[in-house]
């Protein structure tokens, strides 16, 4: 009983400086120097899974992630876990297409496509059209989230990204280092009410960072 609790001291203080956010007690959470952490927030019980390349799981309530006051860390890409404060819309919306098997529920291929990122910014992925997707979103072949949303993946016509983002749609935003990137998404977790489809459209959008 020591040792592991010996243990789950020593891998939670190896978990900081790349994610950038703390728990509770005031205790980082990282995933110490080499491994980049995937952050899943399900909503709407609030808590987000902090999954460390190592393979250590961690399970933080999404409150307690990015209070806002400390600056966006650009380092490494990884998700946000509530919407920064972003400026001007330095790419606009650009869609990736997934390949799935209609009529299953089984998770689609990965699809990606290649941006050049001028400087740090905030990558958007979003859901749209219809109210069906959740997509894990890889970042040069790195795993660094996955979307999430209020509503239900019940293939509600919402039309337009931002009016979907608003009625319940799944998305996620990320911090995006300077630099060419491959942006990779896959279909996951598919309803039945969307099963029907045999491909989805992730929407991605990257922002200037507030000053």
């Amino acid at each position: 009983m020591q040792i592991s609790l010996f243990l789950q001291i020593i891998s939670s203080s190896l978990v900081a400086a790349q994610f950038g956010s703390t728990l509770n007690d005031g205790m980082p959470i990282t995933c110490g120097t080499g491994y980049v952490p995937s952050l899943t927030c399900d909503t709407p019980n609030g808590m987000c899974s902090c999954t460390c390349g190592s393979g250590a799981v961690y399970q933080k309530p999404e409150s307690s992630l990015n209070t806002g006051s400390d600056p966006l860390d650009f380092s490494s890409p990884q998700r946000l876990a509530t919407k920064p404060c972003t400026g001007e819309v330095l790419m606009p919306w650009q869609r990736i297409n997934v390949r799935r098997t209609a009529g299953t529920v089984q998770d689609s291929a990965i699809g990606s496509i290649p941006i050049d990122n001028p400087e740090d910014s905030v990558l958007l992925v979003a859901d749209g059209s219809n109210r069906c997707e959740r997509f894990e979103v890889y970042i040069d072949g790195v795993l660094v989230g996955e979307t999430s949303g209020e509503g239900p993946r019940d293939n509600y016509k919402c039309d337009a990204v931002e009016k979907c983002m608003k009625e319940g749609a799944d998305f996620a935003y990320f911090t995006l280092p300077r630099g060419k990137h491959t942006i990779g998404t896959k279909w996951v977790k598919a309803t039945d009410a969307c099963k029907a489809w045999p491909n989805g459209i992730a929407n991605i959008q990257t922002y200037k960072p507030c000053e």
